[in-house]
């Protein structure tokens, strides 16, 4: 069980459980319980007993964690560095990331400019489509919108 772990050092079960960002932990100690066994099963019964009053879990999808630099949960900033014969060129694009879809889906700022690749990098995340037509088509249809204007006020990133 994910939230009752062996403690070998201290000669226990943990049971740890984590709701909003506050933590709640109780120890089922062997010498108390008499075996290895008979504490483990006192730390799942008290978690059968603790887990209808928790508050339910966040979910994962969608969470904002600190890494996240762009403001957009799963569109990153992205550089790139391409070398020719002669000479190497930097371009910058924006680049949607799902848990489905690990190469993800990016957008030129040299060609879509920057607030439009930012705007197509959204849509393909919430939408998770690599599909450029629809993007674009979405992209028409919300223009302007309070969407639109939300995506953009979150966008904590700028190209340099």
């Amino acid at each position: 069980m994910r939230n009752l772990h062996p403690n070998k050092a201290m000669g226990c079960w943990m049971l740890r459980v984590s709701r909003n960002k506050v933590p709640y932990q109780e120890n089922f100690t062997v010498k108390e319980y008499g075996s290895w066994e008979a504490a483990e099963r006192a730390g799942l019964k008290r978690l059968k007993e603790l887990m209808p009053s928790m508050p339910p879990p966040n979910p994962v999808k969608g969470r904002k964690t600190r890494r996240n630099a762009s403001g957009v949960v799963g569109v990153s900033l992205r550089e790139s560095v391409k070398n020719g014969e002669h000479e190497s060129w930097h371009y910058l694009r924006w680049q949607a990331f799902w848990p489905s879809n690990s190469a993800g889906s990016s957008w030129g700022i040299d060609k879509y400019g920057d607030e439009r690749a930012f705007i197509c990098a959204c849509i393909a995340r919430h939408h998770e489509t690599t599909d450029r037509e629809f993007i674009e088509s979405e992209y028409q249809r919300i223009k302007g919108s309070a969407q639109y204007k939300n995506w953009l006020k979150q966008k904590a990133q700028e190209p340099q």
